[in-house]
């Protein structure tokens, strides 16, 4: 019974059906395997820190599923004023080191006059004696705080704080206030935590025998033997989303994960079920054996997955396992080589057509599993992610959340952003040019031969440096990578999709599909070191020649008492 129900809980926290009464947190909470998976985020320890430390009002904001509600009740269970699976109230007061610590569960289930009344309120027991915290969709936020600090002009404050979420308080108000967007935080750690958690040893322990042949046990077993290997794959699989602006909530993160685990059965219909078809790594990505179920398309990081293709890509060590029919790349425990010999049985008898398209089926299968369960060691992981994602993924995932970047790493790096900058603003390959030209060219046409020089950045100014900051609200380090103009100290953030881009360039790949957002940072970068070094009016009109040798620059010079123009 107690892993029926467990499964059952499961079933309950994703969207493939109507039963997703617990992806609510208020839900969860007064559900009994909560305390079990509840994964205790750091975020939650600062909050406590942060109200013991002074009196104060902190807001928390973000996109519905961002686990707000979930972070006021780690923070009530740490301090002892809220018992496991005990409904939060709507707004109380409770105590916190023997000062009042008033809260308010969600603005947005009062009426206005509640939510005008209670955030006077709370600020007032954090001007006078103690703290309150509050949480506040955005809209409602910025209207109350207007109407209740009778300040019109604080919506660019509040906009401003929710954007650089530093942690730093309003300004000009007689009131701490701090606001944190959850939206705006890095959630991938959480994602093997909460494997960790779901898959321990008390679900798997003293159950009974026949449950051992359900898929779902199965599952959760794999995790917990491999939980590095599911959970990197998992991990990266997200963090390259959010790297490229597509954030997933914690609700949804949860959603695709529980999902992955039972697709959507429950107990009694999991038995006896070919395991293969119902793993993990096939589940993850919406299958139901070799073709997609409808209802895990509602899911969105398996709408994501499918749109992406991952599986339908060449990757790192393919070969061997297609060709030579070599599979040591898995875990033992899989038995993908039965499955893969199996699928060549079954098309001896096919047509050529039939051959193909059932060899492409088997392929994207066998890459599904190679994500989640392969025993590659460290060097080769670098090369399988970067196969999967983008040749620069292992690279920039290792300076963020490892703050790990080599000086190799790091000269490689500069090669390919000057490099870059020279063919963004000239078309040309650089070659031995001590300068990046920076020309007025025509759009739409790639080689111009004959270009005007606006400006000039010498490359021995251009360097990358990797800034290592804490992270005030994960508790943590994550590396940043700028490129640094040494003479005028100017600091241009890179980011993933940048970073591709001048790889790109600099390997004569030209991408006419940009996303607009890319798009945009590189004409950032582009008007940025544009005015930073382009010519004064009063100079000589210089142009860039390509030649067949490389290029060259020709002054010319108008002479208007002789009217004539001298090229130099």
């Amino acid at each position: 019974m107690y892993f029926n129900d467990f499964i059952n809980y499961l079933n309950s926290l994703h969207n493939a059906s109507g039963n997703n009464k617990n992806a609510i947190a208020e839900n969860q909470i007064l559900n009994n395997f909560y305390s079990d998976i509840m994964v205790k985020r750091p975020l939650g320890d600062f909050l406590l820190n942060k109200l013991k430390e002074e009196n104060l009002t902190i807001i928390l904001t973000g996109h519905a599923g961002d686990g707000k509600t979930s972070l006021l009740y780690q923070l009530l269970k740490s301090i002892g004023e809220i018992k496991e699976k005990t409904p939060l109230e709507k707004f109380a007061t409770v105590t916190l080191d023997n000062k009042p610590l008033m809260y308010i569960k969600d603005m947005s289930e009062l009426d206005r006059q509640e939510q005008n009344s209670l955030m006077e309120k709370g600020l007032e027991t954090s001007l006078i004696y103690g703290s309150s915290i509050i949480i506040s969709n955005t809209g409602p936020l910025i209207r109350v705080l207007k109407e209740v600090l009778n300040k019109e002009d604080i919506e660019n404050d509040i906009l401003e704080r929710m954007d650089l979420n530093d942690g730093k308080f309003l300004k000009n108000i007689p009131y701490k206030i701090m606001i944190i967007n959850i939206a705006k935080l890095d959630n991938t750690d959480f994602i093997y935590e909460f494997l960790k958690n779901i898959s321990q040893n008390k679900f798997l322990e003293d159950i009974e025998d026949n449950h051992k042949n359900s898929f779902i046990f199965n599952n959760l077993k794999l995790i917990n033997e491999n939980l590095y290997k599911v959970s990197s794959f998992i991990t990266n699989f997200y963090r390259n989303a959010y790297e490229r602006g597509d954030r997933f909530t914690l609700r949804q993160i949860i959603a695709h994960i529980t999902y992955s685990i039972t697709c959507n059965y429950n107990l009694e219909n999991s038995f006896n079920k070919d395991f293969l078809y119902h793993n993990i790594f096939n589940n993850f990505f919406g299958y139901n054996g070799d073709s997609i179920n409808n209802d895990a398309k509602q899911i969105k990081g398996i709408e994501k997955l499918i749109s992406m293709n991952l599986d339908g890509k060449k990757i790192y060590k393919e070969d061997y396992i297609f060709i030579d029919s070599s599979f040591d790349n898995f875990i033992d425990s899989l038995n993908i080589k039965d499955y893969w010999v199996k699928q060549l049985n079954n098309s001896v008898d096919s047509t050529r057509e039939e051959i193909f398209e059932k060899s492409k089926i088997s392929r994207k299968f066998i890459r599904r599993a190679l994500f989640f369960f392969n025993n590659f060691n460290k060097e080769e992981e670098i090369s399988f992610y970067n196969s999967i994602f983008s040749n620069n993924f292992s690279m920039y995932i290792d300076s963020k959340y490892n703050c790990d970047f080599p000086i190799k790493e790091k000269n490689e790096l500069e090669k390919i952003i000057k490099e870059g900058l020279f063919k963004l603003y000239t078309g040309f390959t650089m070659k031995r040019e001590n300068s990046i030209y920076l020309t007025l060219k025509r759009d739409g046409e790639y080689i111009q031969n004959i270009q005007l020089i606006l400006g000039e950045l010498d490359k021995r100014k251009v360097k990358i440096i990797h800034d290592i900051k804490k992270d005030l609200f994960n508790n943590r380090d994550f590396g940043h990578l700028f490129i640094n103009l040494k003479d005028t100290n100017t600091k241009i953030p890179l980011n993933l999709p940048i970073i591709e881009y001048f790889t790109n360039l600099k390997n004569g790949i030209i991408n006419t599909n940009v996303d607009p957002q890319l798009n945009n940072g590189i004409d950032k970068i582009k008007f940025k070191i544009l005015n930073l070094y382009k010519y004064d009016e009063d100079e000589n009109m210089q142009f860039l020649i390509l030649t067949n040798k490389g290029s060259k620059v020709i002054e010319m010079t108008i002479d208007n008492d002789e009217n004539t123009i001298i090229v130099d």
